[in-house]
């Protein structure tokens, strides 16, 4: 009777060490493929709007991003007003981040817009608030 008490204590102890060196590799290969896909989605996202406000600059010189007289006072109106112009064409604007194994995703963040009015240079980042930034 004690043996098989013994050996099942140590079967049990071994599953858990093997369970234990399988999945602490997991969890880093599935943090590190996440950061890298929410890395990856910014970026697109982010050429994406980027090169849409480009050519809108470049297009209608409208350096300050007033969209034929209406007032641009956030990111929001900027990508409003560039998607009703059919400049962008994402299907989300959203920047992406998650966290614990990919569960559940940061809801606030947002866009840092920098526009360079001399040299008609767009920067578009991830932050932790929309931001519109106009430079000279």
């Amino acid at each position: 009777m004690k043996i098989k008490k013994v050996l099942k204590i140590i079967i049990l102890t071994a599953i858990f060490v093997i369970s234990i060196y399988v999945f602490i590799p997991w969890v880093f290969i599935n943090d590190i493929s996440t950061k890298e896909a929410d890395i990856g989605i910014n970026n697109t996202i982010s050429g994406g709007l980027k090169t849409a406000i480009s050519s809108y600059i470049v297009d209608t010189e409208d350096y300050d991003l007033t969209f034929d007289g209406k007032s641009t006072k956030s990111v929001g109106d900027i990508i409003f007003n560039l998607d009703k112009l059919d400049y962008i064409d994402l299907e989300s604007y959203e920047p992406s981040k998650h966290r614990i194994f990919g569960l559940f995703k940061v809801d606030n963040l947002g866009w840092r817009i920098i526009v360079n009015k001399e040299t008609c240079d767009v920067d578009v980042l991830v932050s932790e608030k929309d931001e519109l930034i106009f430079t000279e």
